[in-house]
């Protein structure tokens, strides 16, 4: 029980006696910040609860098995992912690896090991795939948004089906415009959570149904209202468990339903060991391991979402840039005004102009007034908008 997860032991104690003792209370939030394991606590909660051999380690009982891809039909994920640089990472390790033979880096490696390594990778993406994409469930996902998703969805859905030896269906490059391009609609709606709540209160099975919330804390006051009056008299037979950067501010009636379990930020000690064990390189930072691993691929995202931005307010642009420190948030700025205009093509061809006026102004005034290009890029956003 817990025994993958780096850290966090009077926490994991904690859980594994109620597991035990069948006193887990909930719902349920693991609050902390970004890459501090919140999503891997819950997701292994859930397991938990739902095992047939009541937790064995490494299970391989049906149910065990069915969360390895989360094709748990009792279980549900709404709100939205802290971050997709984790899909992205593994994605171009993955192209990499398919596009070396087993020599590398001057040392001869054996088939055996280079294709068992390609396929560590290929599970890496998968997983992470099926996390991003159990939030577009057709059982839970309003009209609306399933006309906006479903094409790319179904695309994406199939790779959780490749086995190992095969390709998958759509190249890498694919899979990752794909997620990109449905990254701005897993905010839920009112719609959303009603069906949610209708499939918790449809009892199919002799499980518990479980609601996995990621992210409680970013969802829309009109959401948690109706989130509200679920949580206060919810099925007998649901659990529910969030994960939360913090408490909501405007939302106290709803952050006071649930129990709170505050993840503190892992020593550095502690990041090394996550970093080497599941990207394979030490690290300090998870978050400057992910980013600085492709930072070109993170510029386009951030750009994509730029746009996304003005269409709606509800991309995840502005939250993106505020997980990364000062320093490398300047580096991303920087290269933001400078790849802009090359993207302001389709509906957004008319704002080019524009764009490539104030991206100029602003690269002028970054070089020669010494202005912070974090600065500038909210200025460029305000004036293009």
């Amino acid at each position: 029980m817990f025994d993958h997860i780096v850290g966090y032991a009077e926490i994991k104690r904690h859980l594994k006696e109620d597991i035990k003792q069948g006193t887990i209370q909930t719902p349920l939030v693991f609050s902390g910040s970004p890459l501090s394991a919140r999503m891997t606590m819950a997701l292994e909660l859930a397991r938990l609860l739902h095992c047939d051999e009541h937790g064995a380690a490494a299970c391989s009982c049906r149910r065990c098995v069915q969360h390895q891809l989360l094709r748990n039909q009792e279980l549900y994920i709404i709100g939205e992912r802290s971050t997709l640089e984790d899909i992205h990472y593994f994605l171009k390790a993955l192209a990499n690896a398919q596009g070396t033979s087993a020599q590398a880096h001057g040392e001869t490696i054996s088939t055996e090991n280079h294709n068992k390594r390609r396929n560590t990778l290929k599970q890496m993406v998968m997983l992470r795939l099926a996390i991003f994409l159990k939030r577009f469930d057709t059982i839970i996902l309003s009209k609306k948004r399933k006309s906006q998703v479903e094409t790319v969805y179904q695309q994406l859905f199939e790779c959780l089906h490749t086995p190992l030896s095969d390709e998958f269906p759509i190249s890498l490059e694919s899979i990752h415009r794909g997620v990109n391009s449905i990254a701005a609609y897993q905010t839920p709606d009112v719609e959303s959570i009603r069906l949610v709540q209708e499939q918790c209160y449809y009892r199919g099975s002799n499980k518990h149904k479980l609601v996995l919330i990621e992210n409680l804390n970013t969802l829309s006051m009109t959401v948690m209202h109706t989130l509200l009056k679920f949580v206060e008299e919810p099925p007998e037979s649901l659990h529910i468990i969030a994960t939360a950067q913090e408490r909501p501010r405007h939302a106290q009636n709803l952050a006071s339903r649930f129990h709170w379990l505050y993840l503190s930020t892992r020593s550095d000690e502690e990041q090394k060991m996550v970093s080497t064990s599941y990207f394979g390189k030490e690290a300090s930072s998870l978050q400057a391991l992910l980013v600085d691993a492709d930072t070109s691929t993170f510029v386009e995202q951030l750009c994509d979402s730029f746009f996304v931005e003005l269409d709606n307010q509800n991309g995840e642009f502005w939250r993106l840039m505020h997980t990364m420190d000062l320093k490398k948030s300047e580096e991303i700025s920087l290269a933001i005004l400078k790849k802009l205009p090359s993207k302001a093509t389709g509906k957004y061809a008319p704002k080019l102009p524009a764009l490539i006026r104030v991206c100029k102004e602003s690269l002028q005034n970054i070089h020669e007034r010494n202005v912070s290009s974090r600065s500038a890029i909210e200025e460029v956003y305000q004036h293009v908008k």
